[in-house]
């Protein structure tokens, strides 16, 4: 079954945490309110995020309160800047992955939502499996230190105000339909 934003993605990726005894979340952007939703019967046990200094610095992600939710919860956060991957892997055979991010707008909880693709691989061949503990591997702990550090580096950060250009996408105004 392939899951879709704004129809039945969140549904498909909460039932996929629910039925499963662990889960480990690979997602570049993060929302709290999301983790929050899709963690409510607490099966998360770790993540690996993005959390690049400009994606900080311009507030993507719920940095600081994704660290006080993982510490608080008993959730090992790490932080890996290569990721782009979104997944929600069970730490054996099954992994529900495609485009979504962990945030209202991939997983479409909100009427401006991305159009997103997840699927699930119930089948995970070792070598798959090693991939994704690879990266956790290579991945970098959030220990209390390096929070402190990258807020530091976040607080002393302004950030510019850029005006751009909007150029709106309109629907279409002819049929095409034959």
């Amino acid at each position: 079954m392939l899951y879709k934003s704004g129809e039945n993605l969140f549904d498909g990726a909460k039932s996929f945490v629910d039925q499963n005894k662990e889960i480990t979340i690979f997602s570049a952007y993060l929302k709290l309110s999301v983790l929050k939703r899709l963690n409510n019967n607490r099966k998360i046990k770790q993540i690996i995020v993005g959390w690049e200094l400009k994606d900080l610095c311009l507030g993507i992600s719920d940095f600081e309160s994704i660290y006080d939710y993982c510490m608080n919860n008993g959730i090992v956060l790490y932080r890996n800047t290569r990721i782009h991957l979104k997944a929600l892997w069970n730490n054996n055979r099954s992994v529900l992955f495609g485009s979504a991010n962990i945030t209202e707008k991939g997983i479409g909880e909100t009427n401006k939502y991305n159009f997103e693709l997840n699927g699930i691989v119930d089948n995970m061949s070792f070598d798959d499996q090693s991939y994704l503990n690879k990266i956790i591997l290579d991945s970098q702990y959030v220990s209390e230190e390096l929070y402190k550090e990258l807020r530091r580096i976040v607080d002393d950060f302004d950030v510019p105000e850029i005006l751009y250009p909007k150029l709106p996408t309109p629907p279409p105004t002819v049929d095409y339909f034959l």
